[in-house]
């Protein structure tokens, strides 16, 4: 018992395994052992509500036998799945799974062919305040024409920001006072700063259920078809302070979570899909004329601006000197990117109260498909 409180306390991973193997003994197969037993489908039938008929091995033969339980009442079109039978108490549990079957609403094509148009709700996500900006957009197949029908603004990742990077920095000066440097390398302790761990889980977590349930209820309520994002495949974050890159890091952990989540809820609750577009030249394209934009920020509280070809910011400028939310513009511009690759004539995005619209992306042919590119950039 000695060796073995020995080994639990070595602080290198080397000396804690030799230590451990001379201490106790080889391992051993567990002779007894609880786990719940899964039934299947064609294992029980006669299902009442109050009585089953289960088969069940009695150690020579499998026997049908009768059983009672009480079960609470189903919410509203769900029904019962297969169950797990639980040994607990000295009683047996039923662990029912129960599931929703959602109606397919078709292929994309032929919903298009049927009613000759396309509603979609376009996101755009950001590593700040507001952390989802959406558009629904609605495009009709025989003038080709897209009007945009609401907007959707979600705040709240400024105070997830903060928090989590007073927890990071707590957690770094706990590292810079601990000694992690063994034989294998830098290894934190076992359970270093838990705690201040699973507070950062629990926000982001919150926060992630709370944004994706709410995409996916305004998604139904504006009865979309489809719901697109860009493509998020990788982050360069900027050097800095531990506390300070690693919360860059975790926020498009989030997003990239959001997204998820949302393409989960979405398909089992209405059936709608999640697609993923390209996000180039999406924040530097004006999504109103089609003409290429400058990105920036505002400086200050002065009226003044730095802008860039290609760069972050809030804002974007258009040639003739307007200045927009480069969030809207984007999720505008994921929408009508797909938009353009979905319908076969070119895509005309009307303003609302203009009389006429504008092309902002065309299809170029490449190979043996197509490459879905700025107006601008053909001109």
């Amino acid at each position: 018992m000695k060796r073995i409180e020995r080994s639990k306390t070595c602080h290198t991973l080397k000396k804690r395994a030799r230590l451990k193997k001379k201490a106790g003994k080889p391992p051993v197969l567990p002779q007894s052992t609880n786990f719940p037993i899964q039934v299947y489908s064609g294992m029980f039938k006669d299902d009442t509500g109050e009585t089953l008929v289960v088969k069940l091995w009695t150690g020579k033969v499998w026997q049908f036998q009768k059983v009672s339980y009480k079960c609470r009442e189903l919410p509203l079109d769900y029904v019962k799945g297969t169950f797990s039978l639980i040994y607990d108490e000295s009683r047996l549990k039923l662990v029912w799974v129960i599931q929703k079957n959602i109606p397919s609403k078709g292929k994309l094509v032929d919903h298009i062919k049927a009613y000759g148009k396309l509603r979609i709700l376009s996101i755009d996500l950001n590593l700040d305040d507001p952390i989802v900006v959406g558009k629904v957009l609605e495009g009709y197949e025989d003038t080709s024409v897209v009007v945009e029908l609401a907007n959707l603004r979600i705040s709240g990742n400024n105070r997830l920001h903060h928090l989590r990077k007073r927890y990071l920095g707590e957690i770094a000066k706990a590292k810079s006072l601990t000694n992690t440097k063994t034989e294998l390398g830098v290894l934190p302790p076992l359970n270093f700063c838990s705690k201040l761990w699973k507070r950062i889980k629990n926000l982001e977590k919150e926060l992630i259920e709370t944004i994706s349930h709410s995409i996916v209820e305004f998604a139904n309520d504006y009865n979309c078809n489809l719901i697109v994002f860009e493509n998020l495949k990788s982050l360069k974050p900027q050097r800095g302070k531990y506390s300070r890159r690693s919360n860059m890091k975790r926020s498009f952990w989030v997003a990239k979570k959001i997204q998820k989540r949302v393409e989960q809820k979405a398909l089992n609750r209405y059936s709608i899909y999640t697609v993923r577009v390209n996000p180039a030249f999406t924040s530097i394209t004006d999504s109103r004329s089609g003409a290429k934009c400058l990105r920036g920020s505002q400086v200050g509280s002065l009226n003044l601006y730095l802008w860039s070809d290609s760069g972050l910011g809030k804002l974007v400028q258009t040639p003739d000197g307007k200045i927009f939310c480069s969030g809207e513009n984007a999720a505008r511009n994921i929408g009508l990117k797909y938009l353009t690759a979905k319908f076969e004539k070119p895509v005309v995005f009307k303003n609302a109260g203009l009389p006429t619209g504008c092309v902002v992306w065309l299809r170029k042919p490449v190979g043996k498909g197509n490459v879905v590119i700025p107006a601008w950039s053909c001109a």
